[in-house]
């Protein structure tokens, strides 16, 4: 994190040794350094004494990542693009408006549709220089909010927010009317510019109308469902198995794959590994005791 220098009598941030930052509601001075650009996990809670938010690097581990824009036929590609094109923002800052933008990926558990906005997130660091924000938590999002536009006071980075299990977030029945919140943050006082808003949910009946169905909140809603050409299935596992270094017979069985899930489409590469894997080593077994 570099040195910043912004001052403010607002709220106080602690940066800590193991990499986190504490966010309290404290009045006093302080100079706070910038956030380097990077994907972050933060979340805000309460310590029992005091409400903080923590932030700290993402250490998510998952290495699945190939090409998987075949999945969802680029939909999300030339969004994407969009919304990093500086002509438009300059355009769209020129009439006084904020430069931000809303993608709701919805369907059955399984889909990709995680992956799918996952997979931009190393793109948007190393090609935008953004800052990507998963939100872990949602018990006081309203600090959460507040942590990130205080960042956005001393950075113009591209923001972008990743919410996963979106309805979480919104449910109108929610003890701390966090769905009013999301509006005003997303097109209301509180929004902030060079922003976009990666949204996920297995519940798309969960999501209020006011936020799925107001383009200036949502601007695209996007169902995601089975991958349904056999070629798109075969030419995901040819690709899966000769990263792996395995020749596998999978030809006779694509047919039965139409409408699969990415989860399924992975999970039926893993268990033909761990076939083929277990057969070796009895292979190996039985030469032995030969």
């Amino acid at each position: 994190m570099s040195e910043g220098l912004n001052t403010t009598d607002y709220k106080s941030f602690h940066y800590l040794e193991n990499g986190t930052v504490e966010f309290s509601k404290i009045n006093t001075n302080f100079t706070r350094p910038k956030l380097d650009v990077g994907i972050y996990d933060i979340e805000s809670f309460h310590d029992g004494t005091k409400i903080v938010t923590t932030l700290k690097v993402s250490d998510d581990k998952e290495k699945f990542n190939q090409d998987i824009s075949f999945y969802f036929e680029d939909k999300i590609d030339t969004i994407y693009n969009s919304f990093f094109n500086k002509d438009i923002k300059k355009k769209i800052n020129s009439l006084g408006y904020n430069h931000k933008l809303g993608v709701l990926l919805y369907g059955k558990a399984g889909t990709g549709k995680t992956s799918m906005l996952k997979k931009y997130f190393k793109s948007i660091v190393r090609d935008h220089k953004g800052i990507v924000f998963n939100v872990t938590g949602f018990g006081y999002f309203t600090n959460t909010w507040t942590f990130i536009r205080e960042i956005r006071k001393i950075q113009d980075n591209p923001i972008i927010i990743f919410i996963d299990e979106f309805e979480d977030l919104v449910d109108p029945n929610g003890n701390y009317k966090r769905e009013d919140y999301f509006k005003k943050l997303s097109d209301g006082f509180d929004s902030i510019d060079n922003c976009f808003f990666m949204l996920a949910t297995n519940y798309i009946d969960k999501i209020p109308a006011s936020i799925k169905h107001r383009p200036s909140r949502v601007k695209y809603c996007i169902e995601v469902t089975g991958v349904e050409s056999e070629e798109k299935i075969y030419n995901f596992l040819a690709d899966s198995f000769k990263k792996v270094g395995l020749e596998v017979d999978f030809a006779g069985e694509v047919k039965d794959l139409k409408g699969s899930t990415l989860d399924e489409l992975k999970q039926f590469v893993l268990d033909k590994i761990m076939n083929i894997s277990n057969e070796n080593n009895r292979e190996k077994r039985i030469g032995f005791n030969k």
